[in-house]
């Protein structure tokens, strides 16, 4: 399992199977104290995973996924690439890819790959 985070703004990963939208999560930018820091930062990370539509979303997706990813499986891929979206690619997306990827990691039989794309590093 590949996964993205992105900035729409930027364009869509053209490599992306599953692409998932997180603009429906508050914003951090327009917040001055966390405008400019990303979503590694642990403050912009209590910011987005306390919002209930985070735990909502993600309570959701987990099984969903788990059962499209045996579809996968029995269609004979090898291989997903899940794409995380919101509008700069640097807050609601990179929290949530690093969130999913803290998941599908517990499962040993997968190989799991995370990439910001619209980060500095």
């Amino acid at each position: 399992i590949r996964i993205i985070s992105f900035g729409y703004k930027y364009g869509l990963p053209r490599e992306a199977d599953i692409v998932f939208d997180m603009r429906f999560i508050k914003n951090p930018f327009y917040e001055k104290s966390l405008k400019k820091i990303n979503g590694k930062n642990l403050k912009v990370i209590n910011f987005v995973k306390k919002q209930e539509y985070f735990k909502f979303f993600f309570d959701r997706l987990i099984p969903f996924f788990n059962k499209v990813l045996e579809g996968y499986k029995k269609e004979g891929k090898d291989y997903i690439t899940v794409a995380f979206g919101c509008t700069g690619g640097i807050h609601r997306s990179v929290v949530s890819s690093e969130y999913f990827y803290s998941i599908m990691i517990k499962n040993k039989k997968l190989k799991v790959f995370l990439e910001h794309r619209d980060i500095k590093q």
